[in-house]
């Protein structure tokens, strides 16, 4: 029967060595020693798992810039190319998105004051001053006054009208004025409320301070004194922030 390593090296211990024995008996001690490190070495890695990523960390420590830097980047190719700043990628189009906006704005603004005209006077519908066609019989602007026998400035428009023809207010408002007038007859303002429209030539039928609603009955047409060889009608002028637009735009 065959002896174990153990009963050996213990027959061995109970007798005196040789020198040489004692060397030879170090020698295997010493082998056996090795083996066993280097069997341990191998297998540690596989059976821990954990260890070589804290080998790794610790070695950062002596690592270049370049190589860190490197390491950083394959570790960023591993997220599937996830974007690293998401909130920027998401607030980009609410920005874009305001400044069309603005841009749109600034446009709309930029119609709506062109030649004076203001965001209420799209309100006007001078269609409602006379029932029947609106007939323009002198146009607003420059044209040869037959009463002066010279060109001026029309402020207004003429509108063809039979004497005592009834007039509507074209929008509700305040009568700011409504009198006699020597040289045209009579007047009546109306005040829109930042736009108003004037109504010469006429026999006013409200009072000044009033207010009237689309529709109202305000003036009857009636011949101006200082008009009297013309055709019958009515003068129409039509104001927004002060300045004088042509009424023509608003039949």
């Amino acid at each position: 029967m065959k002896r174990s390593m153990g009963q050996r090296l213990g027959r061995l211990s109970r007798r005196e060595l040789t020198p040489a024995g004692r060397m030879t008996l170090l020698a295997l001690g010493l082998l056996i020693l090795a083996l066993t490190a280097a069997v341990t070495a191998r297998l540690l890695p596989e059976e821990t798992g954990g260890a070589a990523p804290a080998t790794a960390e610790t070695n950062m420590e002596t690592m270049s810039d370049t190589e860190i830097t490197a390491a950083l980047s394959e570790t960023a190719a591993e997220q599937d190319g996830a974007p690293l700043t998401p909130v920027l990628a998401e607030e980009q189009p609410a920005a874009e998105e305001e400044e069309d906006a603005a841009a749109e704005d600034a446009e709309s603004d930029a119609e709506e004051a062109e030649d004076g005209q203001a965001r209420h006077t799209a309100q006007i519908d001078l269609s409602r001053v006379i029932s029947g066609e609106a007939r323009i019989i002198r146009p607003y602007g420059y044209d040869y006054n037959p009463n002066t026998e010279d060109y001026r400035f029309h402020r207004g428009c003429d509108l063809a009208a039979a004497a005592g023809q009834p007039l509507f207010a074209p929008a509700a408002g305040r009568v700011s004025q409504a009198e006699e007038d020597g040289y045209w007859g009579g007047v009546v303002v109306i005040d829109h409320g930042g736009w108003s429209t004037v109504l010469r030539c006429v026999t006013p039928r409200v009072e000044a301070g009033s207010t009237v609603t689309a529709g109202d009955f305000v003036a009857s047409a009636a011949p101006a004194p200082a008009e009297a060889a013309e055709d019958a009608h009515f003068h129409l002028e039509v104001e927004a922030q002060g300045q004088s637009l042509d009424p023509a735009r608003f039949f």
